[in-house]
């Protein structure tokens, strides 16, 4: 596995099951993150990057106001 969020080359962010991903919510700034919200760090990375669309930023929020559920 290759990419951002898996293998050898990962960001430190590793998005590649239930528990990495909640994980991640839970203890950073991961949302802030995917909203491009002031004083974090954009994703998709570079900052010129497109960000994820507002329903998937929407369907994110949401599961992370319900406290991340499987």
């Amino acid at each position: 596995i290759s990419g951002c969020h898996a293998g050898a080359n990962s960001s430190g962010i590793y998005l590649t099951d239930y528990a990495n991903t909640k994980e991640s919510f839970e203890q950073g700034n991961s949302l802030c993150t995917v909203k491009h919200e002031a004083g974090c760090k954009t994703m998709p990375y570079p900052p010129s990057a497109d960000k994820l669309s507002d329903s998937l930023i929407a369907m994110i929020d949401c599961w992370a106001q319900k406290g991340f559920p499987n």
